[in-house]
């Protein structure tokens, strides 16, 4: 009789042992899936629907920099710059020398710099005493912000 119970439990574990290996293996295919279903819907351009899967994919494995970064470039493209930016965030988290999500979120903050300051250079009352340094330093950021030093 304590051979049959021990063989049961063997029997028993390397069942339970397999049922593990074997939904490793379903959560695994499923990521595949959802991967190849993300990258298929950001290559054809349809942003809603990669935002839907990449938000999925990144939930399930936070240690991607692309899924990130291409989340990120739908949320700029829907123009949704706060998002953009914190799946570009997220993508250097993942990778700290991720250089396409550095550059994009330098491009984002630029941009959000850049609204900020003509926003100032509009509000600001020019007979306030303090509007000509302000101005002079926003104006002079937003020349150095607005030139296109690439390449």
């Amino acid at each position: 009789m304590a051979i049959i119970r021990g063989l049961t439990a063997g029997a028993l574990a390397l069942a339970l042992t397999g049922c593990t290996a074997q939904s490793v293996m379903n959560q695994s295919d499923a990521l595949f899936t959802l991967a190849d279903e993300a990258n298929e819907a950001y290559q054809s351009g349809n942003c809603l629907r990669s935002i839907e899967l990449y938000s999925e994919l990144t939930d399930a494995i936070d240690d991607n920099p692309q899924s990130f970064l291409r989340l990120g470039n739908c949320y700029a493209k829907a123009g949704d710059l706060n998002q953009a930016a914190s799946a570009y965030q997220a993508a250097i988290d993942a990778d700290p020398a991720y250089v396409a999500g550095w550059a994009n979120l330098i491009t984002v903050k630029q941009s959000e710099l850049i609204r900020l300051l003509e926003r100032l250079i509009r509000s600001v009352d020019p007979d306030d005493e303090s509007a000509p340094a302000a101005l002079a330093q926003a104006e002079a950021l937003l020349r150095l912000l607005s030139t296109d030093t690439r390449p």
